[in-house]
């Protein structure tokens, strides 16, 4: 437990300081604000996991988080053990961007540089779940379900509010910012039901979430770099790049696709089925008709941007301004990678076997 306090706050304090960096660029007034925002939201997050690890110390005798570490426990043991899944919950939630640990998520992603916001909309999220895991490890098969019914209410919150709220963003920075929070909600999904797979599906659908994310910010970033264009991370600039860039327009429309889980993105769907799969398994009715409802809404959000994409009538000012969008050759590269990853992935999903 005290290795999982140590990682969390190291894995943390660095994105406090890289949000702050660039404060006096023309596009990140606000970034010192945003980096307050995150650092008081992580530590009174860090608060509520130093106290769910002490009461896991006081109902166990043991820091080692471990299901061996549960056997023989009954009574009170059993609720302050509850209590201490719970709070350690709060503490590494949001790290994920889960309802209601999220406050800070629109605020920083929009102050912060934009490689940073992409750093932390995909990669910073690999410590969050990771602790996310070892907590879920430990008291599936414990009969602990206090947890997992935390989880499944964290999960249809997260679910539900990222969709609505990103339904109505006009900028896709705003979008992706709230898109967060709702894949957050699918990721913790699976592990609501405590089953003894679950993990391994909500990795694989955190690493195809990972890809199709970094593929759009790459495009996102190639046109907020334009002086010319001073809201280049709008909505707008995104009409009809499809006809007018190809590549760039494919690369775009698949990651969204795979987001939205519909073919021809089929690693997107198969992770999608395999996240609401044990929740039916386990007869979470409650959960899976959350479910159920956030996915027609997730096809809205996504198809919306999508629908712009493949515009062929694109307005005359950013059918001008898309056709300056030139990628370094590095960022090309690995724009191609992310793609073909997704493509292979969806024509041999073994990873989902």
């Amino acid at each position: 437990m005290a290795s999982l306090l140590v990682a969390i706050e190291l894995a943390t304090l660095p994105t406090v300081a890289l949000v702050a960096l660039e404060h006096r660029s023309r596009r990140q007034p606000g970034a010192i604000d945003a980096a307050v925002a995150l650092l008081t939201t992580s530590l009174a997050s860090f608060a509520l996991l130093a106290l769910g690890a002490a009461l896991w110390f006081v109902s166990t005798g043991t820091a080692i988080l471990s299901p061996e570490a549960l056997v023989g426990q009954t009574g009170p043991d059993r609720v302050v053990l509850a209590l201490a899944g719970v709070f350690a919950l709060a503490g590494i939630a949001f790290k994920l961007s889960a309802v209601p640990f999220h406050a800070w998520t629109p605020v920083t992603y929009a102050a912060a540089p934009l490689p940073i916001t992409a750093y932390l909309s995909t990669t910073s999220k690999v410590a969050a779940v990771g602790g996310l895991l070892v907590l879920v490890q430990a008291v599936t098969g414990a009969g602990v379900s206090a947890v997992g019914v935390a989880l499944g209410v964290v999960a249809a919150l997260s679910l539900t509010l990222g969709h609505v709220i990103a339904l109505v963003q006009r900028d896709s920075v705003g979008l992706l910012a709230w898109s967060s929070v709702a894949q957050g909600g699918w990721v913790v999904l699976p592990l609501a039901t405590l089953a003894p797979g679950a993990t391994s599906l909500a990795v694989g659908y955190l690493v195809i979430y990972l890809l199709a994310t970094m593929a759009l910010w790459i495009v996102i970033v190639a046109l907020a770099n334009d002086p010319a264009r001073p809201d280049g991370t709008s909505l707008h600039w995104m009409r009809g790049i499809l006809r007018r860039q190809p590549a760039l327009g494919l690369a775009m429309l698949f990651a969204l696709l795979t987001l939205a889980g519909l073919p021809p993105a089929v690693a997107g769907l198969l992770t999608k089925i395999g996240v609401i799969s044990p929740v039916a398994a386990q007869s979470f009715w409650w959960l899976a008709i959350v479910a159920a409802i956030n996915v027609p809404l997730g096809l809205a959000v996504y198809l919306r941007w999508a629908w712009l994409i493949l515009d062929p009538l694109p307005s005359p000012d950013s059918e001008a301004q898309v056709a300056k969008v030139v990628l370094p050759p590095l960022w090309s590269v690995v724009l191609g990678l992310l793609t073909a990853t997704l493509i292979a992935l969806s024509i041999w999903p073994v990873m989902f076997r």
